[in-house]
């Protein structure tokens, strides 16, 4: 009984000394270099920047990287430096932005991406940030969409694109009757038509056929066309040799007998082709955003904080208001409404078609086919801006085309287009003018699409010579 008290309090002072020593040692952390060397009374190794976050020197790490929440499969090793907080910094080049997914377009603008200066990435890329976490080796980095690569719906790499098989391949109709007269005698009429096909590789041989036979005319054994044709998927534009047609545009469509080069709107994905407007946005957080037309639903993403862009919706009226939602991480919802309306000529923010045609115009009169020329282009501009223009020329006939197209808003769409040719064919040169104005506006709570088309031409207009696309 008389060592009881005396062995309680030894037990309690002993754990106060024990729990002094603890906070002390969290409070200091050093490292005894006597553990490590035979000399005695060495200078002990101050840990203490340990302790801090991203306090560790200056260097090479190899990092996993981890953009706006997907986790990229390569381990990179980055260069740290000390910013002027003291933290850890990576030293991006620009093939590391580039795998990490920013858009080539945003980073070639992007103020000091190519020199050795080492920026910060907020610096280079306006509202993103980026954390190391050096404990797991992993640089996080998240990055507003605005400036990220952005795949469009339902498109499909071109690397996974087949040419098909080598095969050939022919359609027909055939339609005939025969008859008897009174006189006793038979009448017979036959008409054959043959659209056939030589696939090889990336080359299409294509021909249109017919064939005609009555009792009274020998059969008569007639190609309407024949083209040879190829896609140029990098491009995607395609490549055409022989029987063809001109796009209709920025003038009408002819029929020529030459080499075409032009893009194709088959190479593109449903959400690329026709006219959409693009939405622009900010997120104050990680959030949702959705678009809705007379209360559909036609689009829904989620997007990182900062700025925001959706280009790819598909084509849906010419004209209308877009609803937009974007709910917040936290449960805030801001929405506001654009409007738009569109008119033919207009194209995509981005979008280019472009037609270059080379050979000789086709006609019914052999006479009459000249060799020619054709090029023509049209171009998307954000704030729904559309350019285009193009240029004819033959032996004897220059014909000049310039346009534009601008979205308007809720007062509609506007299109203006001018042209100006010259005609040498008679012994003094003739010059005519034409312009083309269109105008279109929706109204939504009517149903009703109003659509306005003025034109007018100078000189010999009447002869076929002005005809806007």
């Amino acid at each position: 009984m008389r060592h009881g008290p005396a062995h309680t309090v030894t037990i309690v002072s002993l754990s106060i000394l024990l729990g002094g020593q603890s906070a002390l040692l969290h409070a200091q952390a050093t490292f005894n270099m006597d553990l490590l060397e035979k000399n005695d009374h060495l200078p002990a190794v101050d840990l203490q920047r340990f302790n801090q976050q991203a306090g560790q020197p200056p260097g090479a790490y190899p990092v996993s990287w981890q953009v706006n929440g997907v986790t990229l499969d390569a381990r990179k090793t980055v260069t740290f430096r000390q910013n002027d907080r003291g933290q850890l910094t990576p030293c991006l080049k620009p093939e590391d932005l580039l795998q990490a997914g920013v858009n080539p377009a945003v980073l070639s603008q992007a103020p000091g991406a190519t020199s050795r200066s080492c920026p910060e990435l907020n610096a280079l890329l306006p509202g993103s940030t980026v954390n190391f976490d050096f404990a797991h080796q992993r640089l996080v980095m998240t990055i507003p969409q605005a400036l990220m690569t952005h795949r469009a719906r339902d498109n499909v790499p071109s690397a996974l694109w087949d040419e098909g098989i080598s095969a050939f391949q022919s359609n027909y109709r055939y339609s005939g009757a025969s008859q008897r007269t009174r006189e006793g005698s038979t009448e017979r009429d036959n008409y054959l038509m043959l659209k056939s096909g030589v696939n090889v590789g990336a080359w299409r041989l294509r021909a249109s056929n017919s064939l005609t036979a009555n009792s009274d005319d020998k059969p008569q054994w007639t190609t309407s066309g024949a083209w040879l044709e190829r896609d140029l998927t990098r491009w995607q534009s395609e490549l055409t040799l022989g029987d063809t047609f001109t796009s209709g545009d920025v003038f009408d469509a002819v029929q020529f007998q030459g080499i075409s080069l032009a893009s194709s709107d088959a190479m593109l994905p449903d959400s690329q082709k026709g006219f959409a407007p693009t939405i622009r946005g900010i997120a104050r957080t990680n959030a949702q955003v959705t678009v809705r037309q007379n209360g559909y639903v036609l689009y829904q993403t989620y997007v990182t904080p900062g700025a925001f862009v959706i280009d790819d919706l598909y084509p849906t009226a010419s004209s209308g208001n877009l609803e937009v939602a974007v709910k917040e991480s936290d449960g805030e919802i801001r929405r506001f409404t654009q409007p738009y309306a569109s008119v033919t000529s207009m194209q995509r923010e981005g979008s280019l078609k472009y037609n270059l045609v080379a050979g000789r115009y086709h006609s019914d009169d052999a006479s009459q086919r000249p060799l020619m020329m054709q090029l023509s282009l049209m171009r998307g501009f954000a704030h729904n801006l559309t350019l285009f223009g193009g240029l004819q020329s033959a032996a004897q006939y220059h014909n000049l085309s310039l346009g534009a197209g601008q979205g308007l808003g809720e007062a509609g769409a506007l299109s203006l287009q001018l042209l100006n040719a010259r005609d040498r064919h008679q012994q003094d040169p003739i010059d005519g003018r034409a312009w083309q104005l269109q105008y279109s506006k929706g109204f939504d709570r009517l149903g009703t699409q109003l659509t306005a088309l003025f034109a007018s031409a100078l000189c010999h207009a009447e002869r076929g010579v002005f005809q806007p696309g």
